[in-house]
């Protein structure tokens, strides 16, 4: 009887449903991780508390998530240099997820803080740093497909070794689809290798895209180490986007080196900014050395910019005469040499130039475009693999020097649009009754008794609108307003004035409004927030209507003062756009209209005795 009650208890332990996910706690449920790794089932969690965990990790081809509950800033896996911190070697998937640890004082010769081999894990949110090892030190990838995003890749050591094939940062080898996306891979050193950051060794088709890879360094081979941000050699046909990679060195091929044999495709470089690397080779390529590749080879809208004395592109020896393709890049090198080896200067040919991008502050790390950065709406917008958004996640392709054209920026950044001013339409200026000037050559606005109406386009003005701000001049008061001055008020109209029966107009509330009610005697106010004496808006057209006197701040002009008169009219446009308008119209009334005297305004068309054009009413809109 005792042996049947542990058999089914046995039984019962082994067929727990797949559906029945666990999450099993370290150390409260189980003492270390690696004992909670082999107490799991597919589908399980390990969860791990802050603290120190001196262990080697392996996964037994196991389906689980290992996290740490509180990150990587306190929850660390130390090796204890005994080996490789974290192994897959056993056919896992990307369900296989290694999260939120820091992972360090690992030492192997394939990989110092993880290691995969013919798996294809996913590696996500850790610090590996202060690892040791031959090649991979950091992450070694053989033979398979992990995805290694979003983690801190530094501080990583390879020296003393007689072998491997490099990558302080990360090493990939055997054909495989890795993907590398949104790491940062820096301060990693390599003796006596190449491929400071990142190693690719017959790797197949991996992604690397949306990185940060900065001040990795190779050294100590003859007759150069070659590539301090990434080394690509062998059958390694990578997708290369959007990544920084600057302040990296290596003899030759500082930011990426590649030598590939003939018949590979090559890898394919678009949209990276790759700036301020160090060669030590002279004329050997501080951003780029490119060797060996086919046609299918590319660099497409890239920054390439190399440190003052130095080539910023070397070509070697092209298996096709037409390889390779190199198209709307700035290849920059401020006393040096834009193109060095066989590439010949590309500048002004298929879009590429040759002009300082202007970075926003590169001495401090930020590659961002400035505003009269002359790579801005300069690449190409129908290129393959051009992503839908920059490096910091904001949109791609948008009208960033406000020209009315919106195009890719060059780069790995998209510089945001810039602000749009756009002058009143002549055609939607208004200003009814016996007061208007507004007729002939040069019509003026004027604001007095009788309102003024004034409309703008929003064609090619999208959404993202920052702030929207509706300027006038104020070119003089044409008689006196008496002691108080003026009040001025600007409110949307709902719809857009129509000729005909009146002027039908629908009053959204002031934008900024302090006096009188509003008394429109000229039109129709269909809005249902404004009173109206008209008893059938269809046919009648001159009933008026009134509205309370709103609370927030005015502009007040006193008589004989000339000026800006501005206001914040985000909310009307953004409401305008949500509806699909093709163009916006305020109403421009004095509030105080109990006072004598208008006031009179630049026009868009404006004259010497009238104004000047420069002067006109404004509408500029700030993303």
């Amino acid at each position: 009887m005792r042996l049947l009650a542990v058999a089914l208890l046995s039984l019962a332990l082994s067929n727990r449903p797949a559906a029945a996910q666990t999450t099993i706690h370290v150390p409260t449920d189980q003492p270390t991780i690696q004992a909670a790794i082999g107490a799991a089932l597919d589908g399980d969690t390990v969860l791990v508390a802050p603290g120190t965990y001196i262990e080697r990790l392996n996964f037994l081809g196991k389906a689980i998530t290992v996290a740490a509950s509180g990150g990587p800033a306190v929850t660390v896996i130390d090796g204890n240099g005994a080996g490789v911190v974290v192994t897959f070697n056993s056919g896992e998937g990307r369900s296989a997820v290694l999260r939120g640890f820091t992972i360090t004082n690992g030492g192997g010769f394939s990989g110092g803080g993880v290691a995969v081999s013919s798996a294809s894990p996913t590696i996500d949110s850790n610090v590996i740093t202060g690892n040791s090892g031959c090649d991979g030190v950091g992450i070694s990838v053989s033979f398979g497909s992990p995805r290694i995003a979003n983690n801190q890749i530094t501080g990583n050591v390879r020296s003393g070794c007689s072998g491997g094939v490099g990558g302080a940062g990360i090493k990939v080898g055997g054909a495989g689809a890795t993907v590398i996306e949104g790491n940062v891979i820096a301060d990693n050193t390599l003796t006596g290798g190449s491929g400071g950051g990142i190693s690719l060794f017959a790797a197949g088709v991996p992604v690397i895209r949306n990185n940060v890879i900065v001040r990795n360094s190779v050294s100590g081979v003859s007759p150069a180490a070659q590539g301090g941000g990434i080394w690509i050699v062998n059958q390694s046909d990578a997708l290369i986007v959007q990544n920084l990679i600057a302040g990296n060195s290596a003899g030759e091929g500082a930011g990426v080196y590649w030598l590939v044999p003939s018949g590979a495709r090559g890898p394919r470089l678009v949209s990276n900014t790759i700036a301020d690397n160090v060669a030590t080779v002279a004329g050997r390529g501080s951003a780029v050395f490119a060797d060996g590749f086919d046609v299918n080879a590319a660099l497409v809208n890239n920054v390439l910019v190399a440190p003052a004395g130095q080539t910023a592109l070397y070509c070697g020896n092209f298996n096709d005469p037409n390889a390779p393709a190199i198209r709307f890049n700035d290849v920059y090198a401020a006393g040096g040499v834009a193109y060095g080896g066989i590439c010949g200067d590309q500048t002004g040919v298929n879009g590429n130039r040759s002009a300082d991008p202007t970075f926003v502050a590169p001495a401090n790390g930020d590659y961002r475009l400035a505003a009269d950065s002359p790579v801005v709406d300069a690449g190409d917008s129908a290129a393959a693999d051009v992503p839908a958004t920059d490096l910091d996640g904001d949109p791609r392709v948008v009208d960033g020097n406000a020209d009315g054209v919106a195009a890719i920026d060059m780069g790995a950044w998209e510089r945001p649009q810039g602000p749009i001013e756009r002058a009143a339409d002549a055609d939607s200026m208004l200003t009814p009754g016996s007061k208007n000037l507004n007729e002939g050559a040069h019509p003026r606005l004027v604001v007095d008794t009788h309102r003024t109406v004034l409309g703008f386009s929003l064609a090619g003005i999208s959404a993202g609108v920052r702030r929207v701000t509706l300027r006038l001049t104020l070119a003089e008061p044409a008689s006196g307003f008496g002691p108080d001055g003026a009040y001025l008020s600007v409110h949307r109209l709902s719809v857009p004035f129509a000729e005909g029966n009146g002027k039908w107009l629908d009053l959204s509330p002031a934008v900024r409004d302090r006096g009188n009610g509003l008394g429109v005697t000229w039109s129709c106010a269909t809005d249902t927030e404004i009173g109206n004496s008209a008893t059938n808006c269809t046919t009648q057209w001159n009933g008026g209507a009134t509205a309370a006197a709103a609370a927030s701040a005015m502009v007040l002009h006193v008589n004989g003062l000339s000026g800006a008169v501005e206001w914040d009219v985000t909310e009307d446009v953004v409401q305008a756009l949500l509806a699909g308008a093709p163009s916006i119209q305020w109403l421009l009334r004095r509030a105080n209209e109990s006072q004598p005297g208008r006031a009179s305004y630049h026009s868009a068309e404006g004259a010497a005795t009238l104004g000047d054009a420069a002067l006109a009413p404004t509408m500029t809109v700030e993303f």
